[in-house]
């Protein structure tokens, strides 16, 4: 009687996961190419900006060149309203050094900058939180 049950049990819970991993799959015909799919959701994506000041600039010890910049006092500039509550104790972001168009010589402790970030940019729950550099569209120094 067990061995039924269990078999039972067994049979019915592959059944439910295969249903549901099957459920949200489209057909074939009815797919979007992918180089539609990736120029809507860049039209589509929001961003939100806000400035900050520089507190620490640390190179972070990873396979690829990246270093964290810590930041506080942000402010609002457009659209960061919802971040900045999670922002009191400041914000990590982990940046990819290749892409900033000024020296990174110039990114020290005081400097203002402005960051442009994805409006729903993914955030760790650590404190301070941080933000990757793939959500991070730009960062300036304001000057």
């Amino acid at each position: 009687m067990r061995k039924i049950l269990m078999a039972s049990f067994l049979f019915v819970t592959v059944g439910v996961l295969t249903a549901c991993s099957t459920a949200n799959n489209t057909k074939p015909s009815e797919t979007t190419p992918s180089s539609t799919v990736a120029s809507s959701s860049t039209e589509e994506e929001k961003t939100a900006i806000f400035t900050a000041t520089v507190k620490e600039v640390t190179e972070l010890d990873t396979k690829e060149k990246a270093i964290q910049v810590l930041l506080e006092n942000p402010e609002n500039v457009e659209n960061a309203e919802d971040m900045l509550v999670s922002f009191k104790d400041g914000v990590a972001l982990n940046l990819d050094p290749t892409t900033f168009e000024f020296d990174q010589s110039d990114l020290i402790v005081g400097t203002k900058i402005q960051v442009t970030v994805s409006e729903h940019a993914p955030m760790t729950m650590s404190i301070p939180p941080q933000i990757p550099g793939n959500a991070i569209f730009l960062v300036e120094i304001v000057k």
